[in-house]
């Protein structure tokens, strides 16, 4: 048990079952609009803006802001905060390049499909041995925080939180695809956006600030240091990596092998080569 609970057992097992319930229903719900593979897995390849921020807005806000954002403001202070968001830098910098991608490849599905075409198929398996590294451990990370924050709200133990919150999230994308996935994650940004102004007004409220910035004046002054080390290490991390995703990235973005791929209905088709070379298609 992680202190004492905030709501109680049965109020909390209540609204688990209720969201869970909403959830999967809604899966199979969207999952009727899918019509073949575009729809199942890219949602007919048509999202609007408002629907597209939403889902941006709910995939950024997980385990990594529930556990690691207060960490890094426990441990690096204001700074911390602000190297957290800029995680985000890379996102906006690769937006350009996105759109440049599906200029190229109008009918691509994965991102791995472009490293393939663009850098040959050694540089495809590291990517996707990368990619499903980060998946594995990304999923665990959520469940892990879903378990941590069920049993701090209302006393649910840590593991059938995680393993509801991991049944539920995987069925629901497994029967709806990516009509499901942007359906509900619109209604958590909504949630999410007013919960964010909800616990900021009541922590404003309930909280004694100029006790807060005393205490940690005196006991931990280097959280309030503009030039704090390892908080300034910690922003330039965040950047750095960023940028280097990007920089890698953009090099593919001057056509190469996949230029013409899907340029003409006749350069679809793929002229056979060596077997061990990279796979070029017909201009």
């Amino acid at each position: 048990m992680i202190g004492e609970a905030v709501l109680p057992a049965t109020w909390g097992v209540a609204l688990l079952v209720v969201f869970s319930v909403a959830w999967i229903a809604l899966g199979f719900y969207w999952g009727r609009k899918a019509k073949g593979l575009d729809g199942y897995a890219l949602a007919g390849r048509n999202v609007g803006l408002a629907l597209g921020s939403a889902t941006a807005v709910a995939t950024w806000v997980t385990s990594n802001t529930t556990m690691l954002a207060p960490l890094f403001a426990l441990q690096l202070g204001i700074w911390g905060m602000l190297a957290y968001s800029t995680a985000s830098i890379g996102l906006f910098l690769f937006a350009p390049m996105a759109e440049r991608i599906r200029k190229l490849m109008p009918r691509g599905f994965t991102a791995g499909e472009f490293i393939r075409l663009r850098y040959g198929r050694g540089a495809y398996l590291v990517f996707v041995g990368i990619s499903l590294f980060y998946a594995l451990t990304w999923m665990v990370s959520l469940a892990m925080a879903g378990g941590t924050v069920l049993e701090a709200l209302s006393g649910i133990p840590y593991l059938v939180g995680m393993s509801a919150v991991l049944f539920v999230c995987v069925v629901y994308t497994l029967f709806g695809g990516m009509f499901a996935v942007i359906g509900t994650d619109f209604i958590q940004s909504c949630i999410i956006l007013v919960g964010v102004v909800i616990l900021g007004a009541a922590s404003l409220n309930a909280l004694d600030w100029s006790t807060i910035y005393q205490t940690v004046d005196v006991e931990r002054p280097a959280l309030l240091d503009v030039m704090f080390p390892a908080a300034l290490m910690a922003i330039f991390n965040n950047l750095l990596f960023g940028r280097v995703r990007i920089a890698l990235g953009s090099r593919g973005l001057d056509g190469g092998s996949v230029a013409t791929y899907e340029a003409r209905p006749e350069a679809r088709q793929p002229v056979a080569l060596p077997k061990g070379t990279q796979r070029k298609y017909a201009t």
